[in-house]
């Protein structure tokens, strides 16, 4: 009928905050738990936290829509994590340990002589939760050889004759600065 709409009765008084409807608008604080492993643009459930049902139904489904921020150190691609090392000449050449941050502390990483530049250290199980099971993913340590954008002159004649045993051919004349000093000396 279309005065109780099939509701079997009618409300001839109705309240003023719900207007007969039997529901009201309202706003509510839901404590939503994220799962580990989540990744930007999945979405939470949350059964029967939505809008009331009608004619005395089951309250919908609250849907959370994730949007995971990014990390200026660490770059995620699934559950493999990524971050830079700048590491020296010297110790790409040779070899060395550094402390390097990870996702839940510090891990000491051996980097092995002959590094070079982007060459990745793999850190097994140090990424991110898999979501629904157990274990991680892998976090890569990608190095970065920096060279020093100043040079004593000690390092200068070492890296000199370093290029010469090596048989590089590399720029040998000196400074402006350096040829007027000996034109005046």
């Amino acid at each position: 009928c279309p005065t109780c709409r099939g509701a079997g009765k009618s409300i001839t008084h109705p309240c003023s905050t719900c207007n007969g409807m039997g529901k009201n608008a309202e706003q509510k604080k839901v404590k939503v738990t994220i799962p580990a492993g989540v990744q930007n643009g999945m979405q939470v459930r949350l059964n029967e936290e939505g809008e009331a049902g009608t004619l005395g139904g089951p309250a919908g489904d609250l849907y959370v829509f994730l949007d995971v921020e990014e990390d200026p150190v660490f770059q995620r691609e699934g559950e493999h994590v990524y971050r830079n090392l700048d590491i020296g000449l010297a110790q790409a050449a040779l070899g060395t340990t550094a402390k390097v941050e990870v996702l839940d502390g510090f891990e000491e990483v051996s980097i092995p002589k002959s590094t070079q530049h982007d060459d990745l250290i793999c850190l097994k199980n140090k990424g991110v939760p898999f979501l629904h099971k157990k274990g991680r993913g892998h976090l890569y340590v990608r190095t970065q050889i920096k060279v020093p954008n100043r040079l004593t002159k000690k390092q200068e004649e070492l890296l000199k004759a370093f290029a010469k045993e090596s048989g590089e051919k590399v720029n040998t004349s000196t400074s402006i600065k350096d040829k007027i000093k000996k034109t005046f000396s």
